[in-house]
């Protein structure tokens, strides 16, 4: 059982993020897209806050002796996947600037035979 004032504190940063990620929703600086594994980990936090038994078992269910132990692996996996989503992204933006800058050439070759021919 966790003391009561970290509790408190756990949901306070929960409530914290998910109306910082919200605001900047809102604010057209972060993507819907981006956002959902932002909010699915906000309300976990949340949800374990509010009721910290559920780690407790969930922790004895897949084999952990300390509940910290399965915090720690919990948030490998969060980072990890929202290091594999920041790859996806930067990915699909590496290959965009590749056909944009190709198509840029092709543009600017065309328009250089154009000025030449007149």
């Amino acid at each position: 059982m966790i003391p009561f004032h970290l509790q408190l504190f756990s949901i306070a940063i929960a409530i914290g993020m998910l109306l910082l990620f919200y605001r900047a929703i809102k604010k057209k600086q972060l993507l819907i897209k981006y956002a959902i594994l932002w909010f699915i980990i906000c309300f976990v936090i949340l949800l374990l806050s509010i009721f910290p038994e559920i780690f407790g078992y969930f922790s004895e269910l897949i084999g952990f002796e300390l509940p910290a132990n399965t915090l720690f692996f919990l948030a490998i996996i969060a980072i990890l996947l929202l290091l594999f989503q920041q790859t996806i992204t930067v990915s699909r933006l590496e290959e965009s600037t590749r056909v944009l800058a190709q198509r840029l050439a092709i543009l600017d070759e065309k328009l250089n035979k154009s000025e030449n021919s007149d």
